[in-house]
């Protein structure tokens, strides 16, 4: 997009500590701020404590939390068809949910997130958040967009997500695709700060990704202007990123998804070409 300028005005909002070094190297050095929303996990005092230490001592300046308590409620929406809802996706408990689940936090944290961001917002003209299919399919990820494109009109800001999906979430990815434009940027990734903000969790115990995680060479950023009901944008070139992730019955709890070994993921580059019907 033309005119666009990532600096002291622009903004990072992410879910969860990590996150910004997963979906967002390409922009951290670049942005005036970096927004974490959700801290401690009820069922993982462990990974509350860890968190707590790691923006503590965090190795950018430039970042803040909310301080909110995570839901819980991964691997609660039914994927690959979740049904979405204002507050992110509709969830119900499963057997790949973490002690802590909550659908009532869920939808409580949606109001606090509004809330917080608000105020966290004003006078920003770009924000970065994640996508609204969850990357790799994460209910809070999904949560944290919609909480973000609630206050965009009102605020003012542009609104760009991340252009990561996975095979768990490609089909709610399919259902924003059409309405997306093709006004984005791309941008090299920072692997060696990816891998630097790696170890600094790694070290108090928190890095919830892959261990053996390779950063691809460029990520790409989506302007969102809110339409869902606009014509499809035929002929758009779209580049994605891809991940491999196990989900449903085979998957077992969020721990142990997120500690497959290598083989287990798989990184590929996709441009998605969006055609006529005729």
């Amino acid at each position: 997009m033309k005119n666009t300028k990532i600096n002291r005005t622009s903004t990072i909002v992410v879910a969860h500590p990590d996150d910004e070094a997963l979906w967002f190297s390409s922009l951290l050095e670049k942005v005036g701020r970096t927004i974490i929303c959700f801290q401690d996990v009820p069922s993982r005092p462990d990974w509350s404590r860890g968190r707590l230490k790691s923006l503590k001592t965090y190795p950018k300046k430039n970042v803040i939390s909310l301080g909110l308590t995570e839901s819980e409620v991964f691997s609660g929406a039914t994927w690959p068809d979740p049904v979405p809802a204002e507050y992110g996706l509709i969830v119900q408990p499963s057997p790949g949910n973490t002690p802590g689940f909550s659908a009532e936090l869920y939808k409580r944290n949606f109001e606090q997130l509004r809330h917080r961001l608000r105020s966290e917002l004003a006078g920003c003209r770009d924000v970065f958040t994640h996508n609204p299919w969850g990357e790799y399919g994460h209910e809070e990820h999904v949560q944290v967009f919609r909480a973000v494109d609630s206050i965009r009109e009102k605020l003012g800001f542009r609104l760009w997500f991340s252009n990561y999906f996975s095979n768990k979430s490609y089909g709610l990815m399919l259902r924003y695709i059409a309405a997306i434009d093709s006004g984005h940027i791309s941008l090299k990734t920072r692997p060696a700060l990816g891998m630097r903000l790696q170890a600094h969790y790694t070290r108090n115990g928190c890095w919830t990704w892959y261990p053996d995680y390779e950063w691809p060479e460029t990520e790409t950023f989506i302007p969102w202007h809110g339409n869902l009901d606009a014509p499809p944008r035929a002929g758009r070139i779209i580049p994605m990123n891809a991940v491999r992730v196990e989900f449903g019955a085979d998957a077992g709890t969020e721990q142990s998804w997120r500690s497959l070994p290598r083989r287990m993921l798989r990184k590929a580059r996709l441009a998605v070409l969006l055609r006529s019907s005729n």
